[in-house]
């Protein structure tokens, strides 16, 4: 990691899930097992809610590709947001009021994809938001707060992530394009 180059960096930083999804972030629930407010049951919760009133812009958290469009408000989720993003990441923006993307939409990060609502099943307007990598649900919570000063943290935070593999693949494909 230490031979990693600044370009190096902000291509990962650009291209996987970092940042918040929001301007202003505040979380009403977080990542893990937790009493479900609709159903009263012990459920594990894939990601984090956060808060935002209804029609809060929402963000793209890396550039990527928009893999699935929920647009009408049906399910648990209601109107959602999947992107794939390199190297077997990928986020949901879930409860949405709106939808600005469709499928096969690329993505730059930071860019608008939607509106924050209370779609799906919902106790009140905020943005479900989560992280995976290679189908495995990760704590968005460590993404979020990842960043060029925090560089190093997410590697030992996020230990199911291949960061070596990865971080010589990104190493690798960037001498390639010197050449």
């Amino acid at each position: 990691l230490a031979q990693i180059t600044s370009a190096q960096k902000m291509y990962m930083l650009t291209t996987i899930p970092n940042g918040a999804p929001l301007k202003e972030m505040h979380t009403t629930a977080s990542y893990g097992y937790r009493i479900h407010p609709v159903t009263k049951s012990k459920k594990f919760h894939r990601g984090i809610d956060l808060r935002a009133k209804s029609r809060t812009k929402v963000y793209s958290t890396a550039d990527g590709v928009v893999r699935y469009v929920q647009s009408k408000n049906k399910g648990d989720f209601g109107r959602v947001i999947i992107i794939a993003h390199n190297f077997g990441f990928e986020t949901t923006y879930a409860h949405l009021r709106k939808t600005n993307v469709k499928i096969g939409d690329v993505v730059k990060k930071n860019q608008l994809i939607g509106l924050s609502g209370n779609s799906g099943r919902s106790t009140g307007p905020h943005l479900h938001y989560e992280v995976r990598y290679a189908s495995k649900i990760l704590n968005p919570r460590d993404f979020i707060r990842w960043n060029l000063k925090t560089y190093e943290t997410i590697f030992k935070k996020q230990r199911r992530v291949q960061w070596e593999y990865l971080v010589k693949l990104i190493k690798d494909q960037h001498k390639l394009e010197q050449l």
